[in-house]
């Protein structure tokens, strides 16, 4: 059993649903699921369909299964040492389901790592087990992360070999577990400077003890003592074992803290076997830990107190007590601070600042802020309100409110020079109030800005702080502060654009996002006059379009004699990018001005389309044994700006490797099947049907010929093999809207050099481009195999000879071979056998079948195994196969 730390219970709120996160590649050995409370990630040592779903659920200790794995776990403890215990459980149920639903029982070995929102149990004595088929199976762990302050398991990593509830358990002893051969007197306790924080005190204690042993034998050596009541060491060592020494440093005992019922802390300790004691009766020693002190030890001098004895009493001045400092035992003060932003409309900064507390505040709060402004002036601050609130349910329901405005509108100053916001508000107290969580005030203030110059631009900056005098030892200050930034600026004019798919662009400007007063402003966009069909403005009113010098003039609302409308204008204009043109930028420029000193320019910036080429592998053919015929198709998309004269297309296998590539070509069958069909015009897939005529010469059609090069198509002849071909448009062709070439052909690819052993495989890739001012290109490929191929358990093909000894064997004499299968692509047949005779003297222990990544083991002979089949030499679906093995002989069968 590994007993490394201490306990606690489980996890929080749980899911009740089952969470599911789904992968769609092919084959996956790797998978990940977030809940609300774990986030699991699972490494596979092999892999599995990739549409398989990793699912988690939380157990609750209401659950069945939850309350099994507890019980098998407490038996595998007692049957170790009686005096075991869980002391903390949290239980997950992992499973992998195919897409069929069904759970994947065989996943091989899985390394699991469990990582928790909130740090669950304490994380002392933990260890890991799998219940599987009424057994509770100790996993043990990999590698553990603990939570801040060593409080709880952040993440935990272990490996498993199939998945069932998993549970994470924390083992300690059960309380009072001990005789006492020997009595403790506590002789002295010490302890550092104490500190204050979220209503608990902490300090490091020394306690120094003598153990009376003159009673202990060889095999009776224990004794404990109890840590007076509101002491309690950190929960993370509750049932841990730690080493302790006497006080020369020698090592001379073990001892777990054991946390009883009621919340009480014993010392249990156990005096090593091979520690002497020598003629001594007795033994000093000490230990030592970060304490928690309860606040019911506070005294009345705001000191702390604890009796460990009659005559040892541990006492901390409340000089040494360390506070935050917002907060004391008595008070505590907080403050907040935020802003609406900027608004432009009116030049005005609006704040909202929060003191608030808890406990009370102790005394009057003094509230100050400072304001610093950059590129700006600060004209006036104006208090808006001053409200009181209550607050009840953790604080999230405000209640009681006050309106104490006019009490403090007298009180609250603004000093120009300095900057400084001041205001002094009555203290806070704690109310006699169901539910009480604390009491605030929310204050708020307008800062104008001196400035009437619509192009404005700076940073208004603050930092405000609360202060008051805690009760607590006489009189301590307490002060909080918040910060915060406004960035002061106003967004008169913005401009885009966007490309669409049929080769236009549609502009976007945005005027007046910031609610000033435009009236008399124009907006000018020279490309107003290039605009496809209307001119979108919203809103419709208060404004007049000049289409003569391409302006707009926002004029006033009758009823305000303003417009701070913010509009959206949107047009469309025609494209002029052509199939692969250099990728510039269309930019298009507007103007806002007032017709005095304002006058703002946005410039929007396009790429336009300028066409896309794609290319696919749709498949293999046996032609015979040496060659395979292979399937492409190539794409391409042409934007409605067409496509300008000197433009090249075509197909060139190997890529730049073209004229010297030597394992694949174009038969003269193939390249005709292909270009006979444009050898008298080529459409181009537009609206109108756009279409290039080869005898007027838009076009012409070449060839690269392994013996002759390139050359005009209407010369090649059925005893020349080719490798490329391209078509040169001669003219300029403008398009009504996206056009689109689709060329769908075959090439030959030599698999002759596969042999199996040196040469396991052949690639081959091919590349379709159009070239024009810039290019573009698309490359697909396909990799041919050897059908069989023979290895040993490094990969290594051919003859060999395999030590018992060598990386390729288990201790135990077990070798490994390796027998792979390759279908060829479209294979109509859905079985095959494979046979592999054994060398003499050599027995089968195990034999395991792997499709895409999934495997099952052949567990006995003619044993019968769920293989998925082959079918167009894709695995599909499933079957039943049986594998057999005669000692020397493996066979694997799948069949119909």
């Amino acid at each position: 059993m590994n007993l490394n730390q201490k306990k606690k219970n489980v996890l929080g709120n749980t899911s009740e649903d089952d969470t599911k996160e789904e992968n769609t590649s092919e084959t996956e050995t790797t998978f990940s699921i977030m809940s609300e409370e774990v986030t699991v990630d699972v490494e596979l040592s092999e892999g599995i369909p990739a549409d398989s779903t990793l699912v988690v659920k939380t157990l609750e200790s209401s659950d069945e299964d939850y309350t099994t794995a507890s019980t098998l776990i407490e038996e595998v403890l007692k049957a170790e040492d009686a005096t075991l215990a869980v002391t903390g459980l949290a239980v997950f149920d992992i499973s992998l389901i195919d897409a069929n639903g069904d759970e994947i029982e065989n996943i091989g070995e899985a390394t699991v790592t469990l990582t928790f929102d909130e740090p669950i149990l304490t994380g002392a004595g933990v260890t890991v087990f799998h219940i599987k088929d009424g057994d509770a199976i100790e996993l043990g762990y990999e590698d553990m992360t603990w939570g801040d302050n060593y409080e709880g398991i952040r993440s935990i990593t272990f490996i498993t070999d199939g998945f069932s509830p998993e549970a994470i358990a924390e083992v300690g002893y059960s309380a009072n577990t001990i005789d006492d051969d020997g009595t403790v007197t506590i002789t002295k306790v010490t302890a550092t400077d104490a500190t204050y924080e979220d209503e608990t005190y902490t300090a490091y204690l020394n306690i120094t003890f003598t153990v009376d042993v003159s009673e202990m034998t060889a095999d009776s050596r224990s004794c404990s003592f109890t840590l007076p009541e509101g002491i309690s060491p950190p929960s993370s060592y509750n049932g841990g074992t730690l080493i302790g020494t006497d006080a020369s440093g020698k090592q001379a005992f073990t001892y777990v803290y054991v946390e009883d019922a009621s919340g009480n802390w014993t010392v249990e300790i156990t005096f090593d076997s091979d520690y002497d004691f020598g003629s001594n009766n007795t033994v000093d020693c000490y230990i030592s830990f970060w304490a928690t002190i309860d606040s019911s030890l506070r005294q009345d001098d705001d000191s702390l107190k604890v009796k460990f004895s009659d005559e040892v009493t541990l006492d901390i001045p409340a000089s040494k007590i360390t506070t935050n400092d917002n907060e004391t035992p008595d008070n505590n003060i907080s403050v907040s601070k935020s802003s609406s932003g900027y608004n432009a409309a009116t030049n005005t900064i609006t704040y909202t600042v929060t003191v608030s507390s808890t406990k009370g505040t102790g005394s009057d709060i003094t509230l100050e802020d400072i304001l610093t402004a950059s590129g700006v002036d600060i004209a006036s601050v104006t208090l808006d309100s001053v409200k009181y609130y209550d607050l009840v349910n953790s604080g999230w329901t405000t209640i009681n409110e006050t309106d104490l405005t006019n009490t403090y509108a007298s009180s609250f100053t603004y000093d120009e020079t300095t900057g400084a916001i001041t205001l002094i508000l009555s203290e806070l107290t704690v109310q006699d109030i169901t539910d009480y969580y604390g009491s605030e005030y929310v204050i708020t203030y307008t800062v104008t800005l001196d400035s009437t110059d619509v192009d404005i631009s700076g940073t208004v900056g603050n930092s405000v702080t609360a202060t008051s005098v805690s009760t607590w030892n006489g009189g301590s200050d307490m002060e909080s502060s918040d910060d915060t930034d406004v960035n002061v600026s106003v967004n008169l004019l913005s401009k885009s654009g966007t490309a669409n798919s049929d080769g236009t662009i549609t502009w976007t400007i945005t005027v007046n996002s910031s609610g000033v007063d435009i009236s008399g402003y124009t907006l000018t966009d020279a490309m107003f006059a290039d605009a496809v069909g209307d001119i979108s403005v919203s809103p419709s009113s208060n404004y007049t379009y000049d289409s003569a010098t391409n302006t707009i003039t926002f004029t006033a609302d009758g009823s305000t004699g303003e417009n701070t409308s913010k509009y959206t204008i949107t047009y469309t204009t025609a494209s002029n990018s052509t199939l692969a043109s250099a990728t510039v930028a269309t930019e298009n420029t507007a103007t806002l001005d007032d017709g005095g000193s304002f006058s703002k320019s946005e410039t929007g910036s396009v790429n336009a389309n300028n066409g896309s080429v794609s290319k696919s592998f749709n498949g293999a053919e046996t032609s015979s044994a040496d060659t395979v015929v292979l399937n492409w198709t190539s794409t391409v998309n042409i934007p409605a700006g067409g496509i300008t004269a000197g433009t090249v297309m075509g197909d060139y296998l190997g890529g730049d490797n073209y004229t010297t590539i030597t394992n694949q070509w174009f038969t003269y069958s193939q390249i005709s099947a292909l270009l006979d069909g444009y050898t008298t015009s080529i459409s181009l897939g537009d609206t109108d049907n756009t279409t290039l005529i080869a005898a007027n010469g838009d076009y012409t059609i070449e060839v690269y010929s392994i013996t002759n090069g390139w050359e005009s198509y209407s010369t090649a002849t059925n005893a020349e093999t080719f490798t490329a071909f391209r078509i040169t448009i001669n003219k300029d062709v403008t398009l009504s809207s996206e056009g689109k070439i689709t060329f769908t052909y075959q090439s030959t690819g030599d698999r002759s050099a596969i042999d199996g052993n040196s040469v396991k495989s052949v690639a081959y890739k091919n590349t379709f481009s159009v070239e024009a001012s810039s290019t573009l290109s698309a490359s697909a490929s396909h990799t041919e195999y050897a059908t069989v191929v023979k290895t040993d358990g490094n990969g290594r093909v051919g003859d060999s000879e395999i030590s018992t000894t060598t990386n390729t064997t288990t201790s135990d004499g077990t070798i490994t071979w390796i027998v792979k299968v390759f279908v060829p692509y479209g294979c109509t047949e859905s079985y095959f056998t494979v046979t592999d005779s054994l060398p003499e003297n050599v027995t089968l222990t195990s034999a395991k079948v792997e499709i895409s990544g999934s495997s099952v083991t052949i567990l006995e002979n003619n044993a019968v195994l769920s293989v998925a089949y082959l079918n167009n030499g894709k695995i599909s679906g499933s079957n039943q196969n049986a594998g057999t093995n005669d000692q020397q002989t493996v066979v694997i069968s799948c069949t119909e």
